[in-house]
């Protein structure tokens, strides 16, 4: 029986996290062979995420400051690697992915130790700075990955034991979700995307990505792929 985690990296995500929680958990509850553990990796939140979190049931690792999305990817991978999981599956904890597309990525992962959700993105359906910065960063990783992924920057992802027990990553923000696949390209590993469900939901919190200083970070990151 495969043992998977349910990755779950937040930040100040109170209001919005213990409903996930649940819908992730009814998401699974039927689903045979596998083994669920949710985890939430909370990423220096200053409101109560963690408490509400283990009072869903979630097994919760905190960082003691915000260190990034890819720091909480990193601290999950880590975790993982250490307690023997077979599967990572990592989705928003502020209810913009749809837990009932897990079933998608656990048929893809029997073909592909990688899989991307990719959402049907279009200038109808996404804000249109984010259509036309997903499509450069798409393209960008695609060439430096030698794989072709179309929605390098969706959130929604499963990750093998041997692929991610194999990851040096780097970097600790937004980036890092490109740097994953850059990385898995790079190391030979086949990429699989499974179509999901372009969900925007009010929040009530403005977006974390900075445009300027995440997209910095983003041509750093590639700058050091270069050179590798």
């Amino acid at each position: 029986m495969d043992r998977v985690i349910l990755l779950l990296p937040a930040y100040n995500e109170e209001p919005r996290i213990p409903n996930t929680i649940r819908m992730v958990k009814m998401a699974v509850k039927n689903i045979k062979n596998y083994s669920f553990t949710i985890l939430v990796v909370d990423d220096g939140s200053v409101d109560n995420t963690t408490p509400v979190s283990e009072k869903e049931g979630a097994v919760v690792l905190r960082h003691p400051e915000n260190m990034g999305k890819g720091m909480a990817h990193r601290t999950a991978f880590k975790y993982a690697g250490e307690k023997g999981y077979d599967l990572i599956i990592a989705l928003d904890a502020d209810g913009q992915h749809d837990p009932a597309e897990i079933p998608l990525f656990l048929m893809a992962s029997r073909k592909y130790p990688l899989v991307i959700g990719k959402r049907n993105a279009n200038i109808r359906n996404m804000p249109l700075i984010r259509y036309f910065t997903n499509y450069i960063t798409s393209m960008v990783t695609s060439l430096l990955a030698g794989k072709k992924v179309r929605d390098s920057q969706s959130g929604y992802r499963l990750f093998r034991r041997e692929v991610f027990t194999r990851f040096k990553l780097k970097t600790t923000r937004f980036q890092t979700e490109s740097e994953e696949i850059i990385q898995a390209g790079r190391m030979g590993f086949p990429i699989g995307e499974v179509p999901i469900k372009t969900i925007y939901r009010d929040s009530g919190r403005k977006s974390y990505i900075h445009p300027v200083i995440d997209t910095l970070r983003f041509i750093k990151m590639i700058w050091d792929c270069i050179w590798l």
